[in-house]
Parts: structure tokens; C-alpha cells; sequence
């Protein structure tokens, strides 16, 4: 077959290049059923345009000699190259805007409802909350019974602390000052963003733009990346904080430890438990200084002194609290970290990373110790120092069941995706210095790809949706109530309580043969009692106080809220009646943002 003309050739390599798109648009969609006008076009294969991107691929490059080749090759490395940062600075956009539209923005479970809650307590000037008194109950007892989820007796009688660590609610608290109610909201979508950015800026240094940008894509689509994204918490916030100050010191410029260190000390605030990754990351840097000992010594101090000012103030809140520097509202630090938690933490990270298909996290390892030797010190160390603090730190810890907790090892994921890809880039650099950052760069979209679709099937990006009933249900009982009620709950109380609701009290806090007593003995002093239950959670009341009348909950609650087949019920424990049928508590699926509105038509589901 003669070769074909230049520009027939040149056509047929964009064509090419569309039917890759459209051949990874399929797959990471599914595909599905397009209309054209009256045209009816139905695309679920992504392997038929994947076959032809291949064919006209292979038709464009047919009788052109081996030096076009190699030149036509290097033209494309060189456009992936100068086009790599703007899409690593796209896909930021986009993981900071998935965070925005598919992100809870509420104050719903404890951890959302606890960081919430905080913030506002800091905004008003105090870091505790009053408990309510129920009864002549001794201290603490008395405090855990009205303790909302996020919240725990202090050693002061009558004041609750919050259980999660500052860090994340004062960033909230500036957030409001700034921004009002939303701004509250801007630290994971913030993070989130700067994480996919970092990702790039961190193999940047080591390897070519477009495969660095690989490593960024790897990690924008990872699903605990994505599921974090999600939820108001403080994993990627925290995460953010200790790459930025890992970056920091492998900088050029001046005032980067500076950097690092008030980076670092942020991020200790927001985790305290992270006090290995801040010594590990301070020991790194230290040894790595080139300047002689006095330059050590004066790198040591400027990094330790934000530090151990952050870790004195969290020392000092948990003293007054708990009674101890050591301890937090989880309890002791000797109860939180125990060697037994070792081999079964590190068998569920192994479980997760595969269910998860974080495929590339094999190979991770052992491309972190290629990387530790290939790369300058002052760079490599302290990143790889960020790792093993986050190992020694979260292998002890609690042992928990679902894989979502990989968010925990947040820190780590973008040193170790750089690790991958540079070690990558370096063995394929070998055989061709134009194709392998192109090639890193398609195994890298691959694995993006994969990672996505398991994001999807998790159902991470429709978490958002059941988060809603939680402001509804404690908005309408803020506003329906009696004064004086005691609103009785567990899954619920740290939602009701961040919205002002009444009198919250944990009904897992009373004895299984007290219900029916104390829900009288409150009614006598002119209390109403009223509980708010997820449907799941009925089980477990009615098991915990089998036996009492209340403990039946055999009569029709007050009211319902239902997001999907899920439903939440508010009973009535001091007037139970059988006669009235549930008002309908309307679920509104929106957001702080006007880009996080969900479609009015919607808000009844």
C-alpha cells in the first residue's frame, strides 16, 4: 500500500485521536443511548472505537520513515508537555468542583455535625458547650447522657468538650467570618483541589509534565480521594496542610521552612494524632540541610517552633478539657494506639487498596525506595519521611471495617503516586525519552478510568443525597417542638444539637429497664420526650429496651422524613398514640452555594 499524502495522514491522526476520547468517554460512562436530532445513536462498547483509533493510528503513521517518526513523536511529547500543567490545573478545578456539587455541605453525621458545631462555638467565643440537667445524676454520667455525637464531658461539671481536634473548626470559623455561612463549608473542596495540584508539583520536580501530570490524574480519581471530597471532615484538609509543607521544604525559595513549619503546625492542629508524621517530617529535614551544622540547627528551630507552638495550644485545650496534655476527647492516648492493631490495620489496607482498584499502590513500595535513591535527599526525604510517619501513626490505631477509611492515609497518596510514576518514567525512559512520559501518561489515564468507574459503583457521588435529612429532620423539630422537650437520639443528636435544637439526650445512655420511669418522671416536672430515629436504628431500641411499653415503639410517630427507601421517624415517647398518621418532613437537596442547588423537582423525593 503507497503512503498516503501528508494531509490525509494528518486528518486521519485527529480522527484518531477523537475516537480514543470517545473510546474512554464509553468506558468511563458506560455509554449509553444519544439523540441527534431525529438520529438515534447508541454507543455502550468502548472497545469498536477503541480498534479504530488503533487502525487509523496505525494508517497515519503507514509509510513514513523512522526519523518522521521520532520527530512527529517528539512534537506530541512536546505539546503533552506544555499542555500538562494547564490540565493538571483543570483537573484540580474539577475534583474542587465534584467537591462543591457532590459534597454533603451540611451538618449531618458526627463528624460533620462535630466540626460544625465547634466552629460555631468558637465563633461565639467559647470552645465548650453547657450541658442541659436532666436529673441529680453524678458527673460524668450525668454529661454523657446529654452529650451529642462529637461532644463528651469534661472535667469541669456542666461543660462538654468537643471530641475532634481544633484545627479544622477555627479554619471554619475564619471561613464564616470571611464568607458567611458557606464559607464555612470551603476548606475540603479548597483541599481537595490544591491535592491534585500538589500531586503534579511534587512529580514535576522528578519527572517530565505530562507524566506528572499522570501521577495527578492517579490521584484525583482515587475513590478514598473522591470520597473524602464528599464529606466535611478534616482528612483532606490535613492531607493538604502536610504535602504543602513537604513541598515547602523541597523548595528553592526563600522562607520555605517558614513555610513548612506553620504548614506543619496547622496540620498538627488539625490532627494531632499526626505528632509521628511531624517529628519524622522535622528529622528529614534536618538531616538533609547541605549548609554545615549551623544551617541544620537553624532549619531544626525554624521548623519546630510553629510546631511545638500548635502542639502546646492543643496540649493545653486537651489539659483543660480532659485533665491530661496526652488526652483528647477519644480518651487516653495509650487506649488509642495499641500494637495488637498492627497486622489487623495492615491487612485492611492491603483489602482496601484491591477493592478499591488502586492497582498502582502494589508497586508503590518498592518504587518509594527506587525513588529514595534516584532522587536528591532534601526532596525524597521528607516526603518519604510524610509516609512512614502516616504508617506508624494509623497502623496502631483503631481497627476499623469499611474501606472508606483509607482516607486516613490521605497524606501519603500523592508522595506515593509520584513515586510510581517517576520510577515508571525512568524505566521506560531507557527505550525512548519521547514515548515514555506519553506512556506513563496512558497507563496513568487507565488506571484514572478504572479508579472512576469503582468510584461510581460505590455510590460515593449520591452520599450527598441521604446527608440531607439531617437538617430537615432537626429543623423541624427546632421549629415544632415543645419549649422544654428532651429530644432522644444517637445517629441524629449531633445534628440536632449544631442546629439549636432542644434539649438533646442519648437514649444509648439510659438503662434498659429506666425508659418507661424516666420518660414519666420528666412528664411529671412538665417535659415532653420525643425521640428521632433512623429507620435502622429502631432495631436497636427496641432490642436495647425490650421489655418497657416505650421500648415497643408500636404506634405511629409524629413525623417522617424519607430520602430514597430510607426513612426517618420522630416518635412521641410521653403521649404514644396509635391514631395519627406521620407528618411528611420535606427534604430540600440543596447547598450553601448556588452551584450546589439541586433541581427543585427533586425535593420531595
Amino acid at each position: 500500500m503507497p503512503p498516503l499524502p501528508a494531509r490525509v495522514r494528518t486528518a486521519l491522526a485527529w480522527i484518531s485521536v477523537l475516537a480514543a476520547v470517545w473510546a474512554a468517554a464509553i468506558w468511563l460512562t458506560g455509554g449509553g443511548v444519544f439523540h441527534l436530532g431525529a438520529l438515534r445513536v447508541s454507543s455502550r462498547s468502548a472497545l469498536r472505537p477503541a480498534l479504530a483509533a488503533l487502525l487509523l493510528a496505525g494508517l497515519a503513521a503507514h509509510g513514513t520513515g523512522a526519523d518522521a517518526r521520532r520527530a512527529a513523536l517528539a512534537r506530541v511529547r512536546h505539546r503533552a508537555d506544555r499542555s500538562a500543567p494547564f490540565l493538571a490545573a483543570l483537573a484540580a478545578f474539577a475534583v474542587a468542583l465534584t467537591s462543591v456539587v457532590f459534597g454533603e455541605l451540611v451538618a449531618s453525621g458526627a463528624d460533620s455535625s462535630g466540626y460544625l458545631h465547634q466552629a460555631q462555638l468558637w465563633a461565639e467565643g467559647r470552645g465548650t458547650l453547657v450541658a442541659p440537667v436532666l436529673d441529680n445524676a453524678p458527673w460524668p454520667l450525668a454529661g454523657w447522657e446529654v452529650a451529642p455525637l462529637g461532644f463528651a464531658p469534661s472535667t469541669t461539671p456542666g461543660l462538654l468538650g468537643p471530641t475532634y481536634a481544633p484545627g479544622l473548626p477555627w479554619l471554619m470559623t475564619l471561613g464564616g467570618a470571611l464568607a458567611g455561612a458557606p464559607g464555612r463549608f470551603l476548606w475540603t473542596p479548597l483541599a481537595a483541589g490544591l491535592l491534585v495540584w500538589f500531586t503534579f508539583v511534587l512529580a514535576r520536580r522528578e519527572a517530565p509534565p505530562a507524566a506528572a501530570l499522570g501521577a495527578a490524574l492517579v490521584f484525583a480519581t482515587s475513590p478514598p480521594v473522591l470520597f473524602a471530597a464528599t464529606q466535611t471532615m478534616s482528612d483532606l484538609a490535613g492531607a493538604a496542610l502536610w504535602v504543602g509543607a513537604v513541598i515547602a521544604l523541597g523548595a528553592t525559595w526563600r522562607g520555605r521552612v517558614v513555610a513548612a513549619g506553620l504548614g506543619a503546625a496547622l496540620a498538627l492542629a488539625v490532627r494531632p494524632n499526626l505528632v509521628l508524621v511531624a517529628a519524622a517530617v522535622w528529622t528529614a529535614a534536618v538531616l538533609t540541610a547541605e549548609d554545615g551544622l549551623v544551617a541544620k540547627v537553624r532549619r531544626g528551630a525554624l521548623l519546630a517552633l510553629p510546631i511545638a507552638a500548635a502542639a502546646m495550644i492543643v496540649a493545653w485545650i486537651n489539659l483543660r478539657l480532659w485533665g491530661s496534655p496526652f488526652a483528647s476527647g477519644y480518651g487516653a492516648t495509650d487506649d488509642l494506639f495499641l500494637a495488637v492493631n498492627v497486622l489487623p490495620n495492615a491487612g485492611r489496607l492491603w483489602q482496601w487498596t484491591l477493592e478499591t482498584s488502586a492497582w498502582w499502590m502494589l508497586a508503590a513500595v518498592p518504587a518509594a525506595v527506587v525513588f529514595a535513591a534516584v532522587t536528591p535527599r532534601a526532596r525524597a526525604w521528607p516526603a518519604l519521611a510524610l509516609v512512614a510517619g502516616i504508617l506508624a501513626s494509623y497502623l496502631p490505631y483503631a481497627v476499623f471495617a469499611e474501606w472508606w477509611y483509607l482516607r486516613f492515609y490521605l497524606p501519603a497518596w500523592p508522595v506515593l503516586a509520584t513515586a510510581v510514576v517517576v520510577v515508571a518514567w525512568r524505566l521506560l525512559h531507557r527505550a525512548s525519552p519521547d514515548a515514555a512520559p506519553l506512556a506513563v501518561l496512558a497507563l496513568s489515564l487507565a488506571i484514572a478510568g478504572h479508579a472512576a468507574r469503582h468510584t461510581v459503583a460505590q455510590d460515593v457521588f449520591d452520599l450527598w443525597r441521604s446527608a440531607q435529612r439531617y437538617p430537615a429532620v432537626a429543623t423541624w423539630v427546632r421549629e415544632t417542638a415543645p419549649a422544654g422537650a428532651v429530644l432522644w437520639s444517637v445517629q441524629h443528636s449531633g445534628a440536632l444539637a449544631a442546629h439549636g435544637a432542644a434539649t438533646v439526650a442519648r437514649w444509648d445512655y439510659v438503662a434498659p429497664d429506666a425508659l418507661d420511669h424516666r420518660i414519666e418522671t420528666l412528664a411529671a416536672r412538665g417535659r415532653t420526650s420525643w425521640v428521632v430515629l433512623d429507620d435502622w436504628e429502631e432495631a436497636a431500641w427496641r432490642q436495647h429496651f425490650a421489655g418497657q411499653v416505650r421500648g415497643r415503639l408500636d404506634w405511629a410517630p409524629l413525623a417522617e422524613a424519607r430520602v430514597g427507601t430510607a426513612r426517618v421517624h420522630v416518635f412521641d415517647l410521653t403521649t404514644p398514640t396509635r391514631a395519627v398518621a406521620p407528618a411528611l418532613i420535606r427534604v430540600v437537596y440543596g447547598g450553601p452555594w448556588p452551584t450546589a442547588r439541586r433541581p427543585a423537582a427533586r425535593t420531595s423525593k
